[in-house]
This record gives structure tokens, C-alpha cells and sequence, in this order.
């Protein structure tokens, strides 16, 4: 099995460059490369595909929007994926926030047994969370998927064979568009390709909360768990060989302030269940 790594990212400073530092010493024998939006990078052992807002209007896609956020973040994936044939089986796609609390070999080497063509986190079905926002997002001028059949994923880290690649990337070209993480689970769901979390909770889990914690309110938040939406931590957590994100050392919470901020977010979760 021949990996590839590729690191997104439109901000560069040490913060970033020391993760990438620890993903590069850690990775086994697997090429990485920093996909980064207008940011030169010159570190050892990586290569570098530099792309700007521009690549949303360059690509070959119907879009949604005139910007890469929100909803087009795997149009500078494709564009690399598609512009460079490096025979890798799977690629593995990481932004510049995510953290794993221990080497990252432990995770990349523990999938290996699993052929999935789509590996991620959070994957859910409408009825679980039918108030998320970006279910609506996903049109083609002539097929319809209703939403009541469509499914999402939290796509800050995952993993993609080069056939879902392949198959994407006809279908976004056939006319296919909308928010990735309602776009490619759903398209790849019903054409047949393999869905697999990393953790968590949920019918696509093979072993719960084995690389990161779910704690879903059924709501579109993702406010708590190791794998989150928001807030922000200035830190991984302590938890051993866990995905953890979103890590910004500059405006996150300490690991107590978002400890309780979990806590509290918990407690109001389940007393809205409560009166439900």
C-alpha cells in the first residue's frame, strides 16, 4: 500500500512549521507534501504545491461560492492530486490544525489493514443530525439525492483511495457541487465506495473512540469531543493517540478552560435532551 500525505494550509509561522516537523519525523516511509495557499515553506523532507483563492475558478468544478472557504477546501487536494500522478493508493489529508497525541505512524499504520475508500470523522446520516446547516448544499442540474438519503463527515483529517479520487473527480465534473462534507461522503456512500471513521460514534465506527472522541449534541455544533468544530484548544489534550482539533496555540483555550468549557457544554446538551 502506497500512502501520500498532504498537509493543507493557508497560514504559515513556527507553530505550523513544528507540526509539520513532527508529521515528517513520524510519518514512516510516506512522501509528504505542503499544499499551501500562497505561503512558501522550505522544509527538509517535504515538497511544497502552492495554489491561491484563484483555484476555485481554475478548477474544472461547478462550485458554490467565489472562495475556497466555506465548503471547496478539497478543490486544492484535487488540484494537486490531479495535476501530479504519483501512484499513491490512498492520500492522507491533514490541515495545518489538527494534532494527534502520539506518532503519527500509530494512526497511519493502524489503517493500513483497512482498504476504506473514505476514512474520517463524524459520520453521520440525516436523521441523526437534521439540523446541521450545509445539508442543503449538494445540487446537479439534473440528479436529485433528497436530503433525507444524504450523509456528512467532519473533514479537518482524512483519507481517500485513488479510485474515490478518480470517481469524484468525473462526478464534480459532470456537475456535481456543494459542501464537501455533505458532497463527497454522500456521493461516494451511494456509488458503492467504503466509509470508515477513525473513532467516535456511530454505524461507521469499527472501534469506538479509538482516535478521537465524539460527543455530538445531534445538533450542527461539534462544540465538544476531541474532534471539534469549536473552540479552538492552544493545545492537544493529554489523552494518548488522539486526533485532536482545532489546535491554534495563538487564540486557543488552556486544556482547564477547555475542559470546562466541555463540561458546561455537556451539562447544556443534555438538558436540552432533557426537555425534548
Amino acid at each position: 500500500m502506497k500512502e501520500e500525505i498532504l498537509f493543507l494550509t493557508h497560514k504559515k509561522n513556527k507553530e505550523i512549521e513544528n507540526a509539520i516537523r513532527s508529521l515528517r519525523d513520524s510519518m514512516g516511509d510516506r512522501k509528504l507534501t505542503i499544499v499551501s495557499q500562497s505561503q512558501p515553506f522550505d522544509i527538509e523532507g517535504t515538497d511544497l504545491f502552492l495554489f491561491d483563492e484563484s483555484i476555485v475558478q481554475q478548477m474544472d468544478f461547478p462550485t458554490i461560492g467565489n472562495s475556497i472557504i466555506p465548503g471547496h477546501a478539497h478543490f486544492p487536494v484535487f488540484a494537486y492530486i490531479g495535476n501530479n500522478k504519483t501512484n499513491a493508493d490512498y492520500y492522507w489529508v491533514i490541515e495545518y490544525d489538527v494534532r494527534f497525541s502520539g506518532k503519527w505512524s500509530v494512526l497511519f499504520d493502524h489503517f493500513t489493514q483497512f482498504n476504506a475508500d473514505f476514512l474520517t470523522s463524524h459520520i453521520r446520516y440525516f436523521h441523526e443530525e437534521p439540523d446541521w446547516y450545509w445539508w442543503k448544499e449538494m445540487n446537479h442540474r439534473e440528479i436529485t439525492i433528497s436530503r433525507e438519503k444524504r450523509v456528512r463527515s467532519f473533514n479537518p483529517i482524512y483519507r481517500i483511495s485513488s479510485e474515490a479520487f478518480k470517481f469524484l473527480e468525473k462526478a464534480f465534473k459532470s456537475g456535481w457541487k456543494g459542501h464537501n462534507e455533505v458532497l463527497l461522503t454522500t456521493l461516494l456512500f451511494h456509488h458503492g465506495y467504503q466509509l470508515l471513521d477513525f473513532g467516535g460514534n456511530g454505524d461507521f465506527v469499527s472501534d469506538r473512540n479509538k482516535f478521537y472522541i465524539s460527543r455530538s449534541s445531534g445538533q450542527q455544533g461539534l462544540s465538544t469531543g476531541t474532534m471539534r468544530y469549536r473552540p479552538a484548544m492552544k493545545t492537544h489534550g493529554m489523552r494518548k493517540n488522539k486526533l485532536y482539533h482545532p489546535v491554534k496555540e495563538e487564540n486557543g483555550l488552556g486544556i482547564l478552560r477547555s475542559n470546562a468549557g466541555n463540561f458546561y457544554r455537556l451539562i447544556k446538551i443534555w438538558f436540552n435532551n432533557m426537555r425534548r
